[in-house]
């Protein structure tokens, strides 16, 4: 396993580049302590404990919006992560649960090589005298809004043991994190929900994937999705001749996505969805004066 040495310690200070100088001494106790996780199907608590620090995005600090959370959690614990991550991919794998409509936290599935496969449809369709519309989905704060009892049902659904099923609840539950600004610290908070920190965990990037992944889209949709983590996107090409047909399947499509995030817990934010036409110069000229559009959540969106 490679683990950048880099990183910020959680609240045992130790940081991994002190574990990586000492593995040879405790690799053995190491062992133990993940076996044991694994087997009693429990998390150990103090690895469930997370100093959180605002890191400013842009603007007046003193603004709670400027900033991010960041979540730094004891290194060790990301080692068990690991380990459960590195079995549980492989047990999806096997079982063909995993889907190449899905990039990031997979293997060969780069945000480059989703660019690429993209960009690529897009000129396949202008070869075919086709305009392509492509929506960009905004799943605001989609970390934050995570319900942990759908995590464990889509894990259940996949058919993981009921023992494995007991270490992600055990997972999952029970957190808690405090705030560090400065030398300051706050007074500890149990987290109830997603509250941002599953994005700092190595097996909580995946979790939002796996949500994603049960879509039905991803199986049979004439209208092509691809993500990347919590970054959707639809695309459709057609003549352009047939731009209303295409304006109204995206706009029912959009209905069932909307519908489907609301289910399983995320929301869609029309404001910041876009919409873009693309197409060569000739066929975007024929386009133009028309009034295309689609509908999300009684909001209209047009193209850039």
């Amino acid at each position: 396993m490679s683990f950048s040495s880099n990183k910020a310690p959680g609240l045992d200070k130790v940081p991994m580049s002190i574990i990586k100088d000492a593995l040879p001494c405790i690799l053995p106790a190491l062992t133990d302590i993940v076996n044991c996780s694994l087997l009693t199907s429990e998390y150990p608590t103090l690895w469930k404990m997370a100093e959180v620090v605002p890191l400013l995005k842009d603007g007046d600090h003193e603004i709670a919006d400027n900033n991010r959370p960041v979540s730094l959690l004891i290194a060790v614990s990301k080692i068990c992560e690991k380990v459960v991550l590195n079995q549980l991919t492989d047990y999806m794998s096997q079982r063909k649960r995993c889907t190449e409509h899905q990039s990031g936290n997979q293997k060969l599935h780069s945000t480059e090589i989703l660019n690429i496969f993209i960009t690529d449809q897009i000129l396949q369709s202008m070869d075919r005298e086709e305009v392509t519309v492509l929506v960009l989905i905004d799943l605001p704060k989609a970390f934050d809004s995570i319900d942990h009892s759908i995590l464990l049902v889509k894990l259940q659904t996949i058919g993981v043991s009921e023992s494995v099923l007991a270490w992600f609840k055990s997972y999952l539950s029970g957190r808690s994190q405090i705030v560090r600004i400065g030398s300051t610290l706050s007074e500890t908070c149990i987290i109830t929900r997603g509250a941002g920190y599953l994005k700092d965990l190595f097996l909580g990037r995946h979790y939002l994937t796996y949500i994603l992944m049960t879509y039905p889209m991803f199986q049979k949709s004439p209208i092509c999705m691809e993500s990347y983590v919590d970054d959707l996107k639809i695309y459709l090409a057609f003549p352009i001749q047939n731009i209303e047909t295409a304006a109204f399947k995206l706009t029912q499509d959009m209905e069932r996505i909307t519908a489907w995030c609301c289910i399983n817990s995320l929301l869609v934010n029309p404001k910041k969805t876009k919409l873009l036409l693309l197409g060569t110069s000739q066929m975007l000229k024929k386009h133009s004066g028309t009034d295309f559009h689609i509908i999300v959540l009684g909001e209209k969106i047009i193209p850039l």
